[in-house]
């Protein structure tokens, strides 16, 4: 069968693992293996990029829902005017200048920026996607539509543990491995043109 969404998923699971009794716990096993992937993945598919409006004297700003890590914070402009990050605690020392911002931190998960702004401005994030299949609907995601081995190698990975079947885990360990290799490599031709001899992350799935 395709694997091509959440509840594909579900199935094809249930099948590898031949027990009619994990029903409740299949999906906690895909839940455990996204948050391996979200760990550990951070490959050209997960960037995006979200706008907002700044508003005269807020400094605190909501984070993009799907964020899992920032990459870079700008002032949208020609040219675009690079943020610096600054630690929370470098943050809430500085004054109470206002004029363009030309900093940002995370405080209390939420996105500060310094000076306040005067105006308003539209600011960029580029970011790291989070991976949350359950709510990518009927057309899945980008991992699962190219990498549905990673997506399934995983979570019978971590189904193994629950089962007390350590043997059986260090088989879909390689398996996990090698696929995961392959998309990390994917991404390296894509982005340079090249595939770096060197460049190996062993996936452990936890």
């Amino acid at each position: 069968m395709a694997i091509a969404n959440y509840n594909d998923l579900l199935v094809a699971a249930a099948n590898w693992l031949a027990r009619d009794d994990l029903a409740s716990r299949i999906p906690e096993f895909v839940t455990l293996a996204e948050a391996a992937c979200n760990r550990e993945f951070r490959v050209r598919a997960m960037e995006q990029r979200a706008q907002a409006g700044t508003v005269a004297g807020q400094v605190f700003y909501t984070w993009p829902t799907d964020l899992l890590e920032v990459r870079s914070i700008k002032l949208a402009g020609d040219p675009p005017a690079v943020l610096t990050y600054l630690s929370p605690e470098q943050m809430e020392s500085q004054g109470s200048e206002a004029g363009p911002p030309r900093y940002w931190s995370d405080i209390q998960a939420a996105l500060r920026l310094w000076p306040a702004p005067t105006a308003g401005l539209t600011i960029e994030i580029d970011y790291y996607q989070r991976l949350d299949l359950a709510a990518a609907g009927d057309d899945g995601n980008w991992l699962i539509r190219r990498h549905p081995d990673i997506y399934l190698y995983g979570t019978l990975l971590q189904a193994e543990p629950y089962l007390m079947n350590d043997a059986r885990a260090q088989t879909w360990v390689q398996l996990l491995n090698a696929a995961v290799d392959q998309m990390q490599r994917e991404d390296w031709r894509i982005k340079a043109g090249v595939m770096p001899a060197m460049v190996r992350t062993e996936y452990r799935g936890a």
